[in-house]
């Protein structure tokens, strides 16, 4: 049984998570619609989907650029005439923003991740959430890890970064729950079962 047979699914993001993600919800019928900066990586990922009978699209965006993400939703609506879930799994090296004490790291390196993966959630996060209120129904999914929660020495912004998404994260729920659009925040231990499951609960 496909626990996402008729679903739409717009994935932001084309490595390890992004692709596994995509792989795993077009496994389980749903529509993909899979959008990332490296034209090699989502052709891997598209043909790896195809060659499994999936249903997936590709596009090549910036998930940061706010009007890309707006114009790359509306083709969206436009060929699938819904989205379902917004999953955003992009992702930043480690080089310069980690493994760094505090007292060493530039304010450069100690942002970055932090305006990063916010500005980044929000405007994917607000571009779903927008046609999700309309139509009644949806699913908006971020990833965080333990560091947002547990200190660890040298982990330079991302701690905050991860907190920020999980504040951004409650406020979408609170606004759009009452739509009937859920907003949820995983950890990446074991993150492609969890999210399947959960996914397929909330949207079913």
């Amino acid at each position: 049984m496909n626990k996402l047979k008729d679903k739409v699914a717009v994935v932001y993001g084309n490595g390890a998570i992004g692709g596994a993600i995509a792989r795993a919800f077009a496994c389980e019928g749903a529509r993909i619609f899979l959008a990332g900066l490296t034209p090699v990586k989502l052709k891997a990922i598209a043909d790896e989907i195809l060659i499994e009978g999936g249903a997936v699209e590709t596009a090549e965006l910036d998930a940061l650029d706010e009007k890309s993400v707006e114009k790359h939703m509306q083709e969206v609506i436009k060929r699938a005439g819904k989205v379902d879930i917004s999953f955003n799994a992009i992702g930043l090296s480690s080089k310069d923003v980690q493994h760094t004490p505090l007292v060493e790291l530039s304010v450069e390196a100690f942002t970055y991740p932090i305006v990063t993966y916010a500005e980044s959630h929000f405007i994917t996060a607000r571009a779903a959430a927008s046609r999700m209120i309309k139509q009644g129904h949806g699913v908006i999914i971020m990833h965080t890890a333990n560091l947002s929660r547990v200190s660890a020495p040298l982990g330079g912004g991302r701690g905050p970064a991860w907190a920020a998404l999980e504040a951004l994260c409650r406020g979408f729920s609170v606004e759009c729950g009452e739509h009937g659009v859920r907003a949820v925040c995983l950890f990446s231990t074991a993150i492609t079962g969890t999210v399947l499951n959960l996914t397929a609960g909330m949207i079913a």
